[in-house]
């Protein structure tokens, strides 16, 4: 698959011309630029093709599902787990940025989040029992394969129980 991006950086006077490809076989080879001289009807113009790799794999989690047990009222900032994924692909293409993109369901924000470089699984709001038991996360892995479009994501879901602290006192 070959996507022409016009370059806006003209060299020597030559028209520049971006060719992103995808390779699978051979996604680990060095970008290359190619000269190549095109006739036209008035005259013969200089073309430079570069090409560059671009993502040809997906990231992976370890697991499909990770799980998780934390006391309640944890405070902000705690770690409590963490996922992890790997891309087949170097480079950029190989870098993955964690996010959560659904809890229980929907498309909300929880009390729980992933920190996008590490994937750790941290605590960014109230945790309470009786409120509720357990939290499903979906979280995704995405590369930085560019531009944008050709970027692929993972999925894996997270799975938090909460332990409920007694509360203990003198009546």
């Amino acid at each position: 698959m070959f996507l022409l991006v016009p370059d806006q950086r003209p060299l020597n006077g030559c028209v520049c011309v971006c060719v992103t490809y995808l390779l699978t076989t051979l996604s680990r080879q060095p970008c290359s630029t190619h000269f190549k001289n095109v006739e036209s009807v008035h005259s013969v113009e200089r073309l430079i093709l570069s090409y560059k790799r671009v993502s040809a794999s997906i990231p992976r989690f370890n697991t499909t599902r990770y799980e998780f047990a934390t006391p309640e009222n944890q405070r902000r900032g705690t770690v409590i787990g963490q996922v992890r994924a790997t891309d087949a692909d170097a480079g950029d293409n190989a870098r993955l940025t964690y996010s959560v993109t659904r809890v229980n369901g929907r498309d909300e924000r929880g009390p729980l989040s992933v920190d996008p470089r590490s994937g750790d699984v941290v605590v960014v709001g109230r945790l309470d029992y009786e409120r509720r038991a357990d939290y499903v996360l979906t979280v995704a892995a995405t590369d930085h394969a560019a531009p944008p479009p050709l970027r692929h994501v993972g999925f894996t879901r997270v799975v938090v129980r909460l332990l409920d602290q007694v509360m203990t006192g003198i009546c």
